[in-house]
């Protein structure tokens, strides 16, 4: 066993194998989206992150079911069934992240284990399963939190405080330009989720608002994006260095290395092999001029797309943006009805320049 965090007589936050544990010295009331033990409950001594197994149904897993595979669990690492709750995940437990943080008496702790990059995104994308009879896939891209208030928070506060957690987790990964992979709009979190959030009831301090106007609202806001961001840079190197690259804003709308080949060899066939347009393109792409342009250019994309503006209020102030970088927009590509996989034409204009761009560089 391995504590990661914990002072004497309060709760420890301790990891075994392939197991979390953040355990109370004194029963809690939670609210946890768990199969074992979800809902709002009394008398809860310990939370559970536990990383799953493959497996391609819930059926195959030990114990037969999610709240029968996390009854295992809580045995195995000493604690009944029935004081326990927890969340599944594909995250290595080696790479949890935990951020606390106090105001006089009110200490707020998150542990927070996390990936975006596999299944990211937002609701009202189009749905990657329909669950029937247990059949569904665990995706490596869960964000799971446990959240501790050394307060009492009765059963609406909790629910505030879930809410103001997810908050934080889209406010987090708005900050990292995440994207779907849905979808062309940007990530506010995964489609597998989990959050279970514990308060004291035998606590000298009863909190009511959890909102983000409350202390505790700011509080948990912090702790929580703190914690989501260090977690996934230590589950997946997710960091806003690994942001600042063309490509890597061009991914939520399908656009990757093979797509923009694919792309350049249709308008400029032969002109340039696929590994010598790949060398310059990746060198131009992390050039921060260029990612800034583009980074406005895609954002006047997503206003059209959300009929905030108009393509034709958009078009001078992106054919304007990328001048500056020296790409030269197309108006006869902006005006064609879609681009590469049906894009928007304004990208597609982007894909267009970009092309231009190697070409000049590479001399041809």
């Amino acid at each position: 066993m391995e504590i990661i965090f914990g002072e004497t007589g309060r709760e420890t936050v301790w990891r075994e194998e392939d197991t979390l544990v953040l355990e109370f010295p004194r029963p809690q009331v939670v609210c946890s989206t768990s199969s074992l033990n979800g809902g709002i409950t009394k008398g809860i001594r310990a939370l559970l992150n536990q990383t799953c197994p493959p497996v391609e149904t819930s059926r195959e897993l030990p114990g037969g079911s999610v709240e029968g595979y996390l009854a295992l669990i809580a045995k195995k690492r000493g604690f009944e069934p029935q004081v326990t709750t927890g969340l599944l995940t594909a995250a290595s437990q080696r790479n949890a992240a935990v951020s606390c943080l106090s105001f006089r008496d009110l200490k707020v702790l998150a542990v927070v284990t996390g990936g975006i990059d596999h299944n990211g995104g937002r609701p009202g994308d189009p749905a990657s399963y329909y669950e029937e009879n247990g059949q569904y896939h665990l995706l490596a891209g869960t964000i799971n939190i446990l959240l501790a208030v050394n307060a009492f928070l009765p059963p609406p506060s909790m629910l505030k405080a879930i809410i103001t957690a997810t908050e934080a987790i889209s406010g987090a990964l708005t900050e990292l330009l995440a994207s779907s992979c849905y979808s062309a709009e940007l990530a506010t979190g995964s489609g597998t989720d989990g959050i279970i959030v514990a308060s004291d009831p035998a606590a000298g301090l009863k909190l009511t608002d959890a909102g983000s106007h409350s202390k505790l609202g700011e509080l948990i806001g912090k702790t929580v994006r703190e914690a989501v961001k260090r977690a996934l840079v230590l589950e997946t190197g997710f960091t806003p260095q690994r942001q600042l690259n063309v490509m890597a804003r061009l991914k939520r709308y399908g656009i990757d290395e093979g797509v923009i080949w694919e792309d350049f060899e249709k308008h400029h066939p032969g002109r340039l092999s696929p590994d010598g347009y790949k060398l310059i393109l990746n060198k131009l792409a992390g050039q921060p001029e260029l990612v800034s342009a583009v980074s406005c250019l895609l954002h006047l994309a997503d206003q059209v797309r959300w009929d905030l503006l108009s393509p034709e209020a958009a078009w001078p102030a992106a054919r304007g943006t990328l001048h500056s970088v020296g790409i030269e927009l197309d108006r006869a590509v902006f005006c064609s009805p879609s681009g590469t996989k049906g894009e928007s034409p304004l990208v597609q204009a982007l894909l267009q320049g970009l092309h231009s761009l190697v070409l000049r560089q590479a001399g041809v």
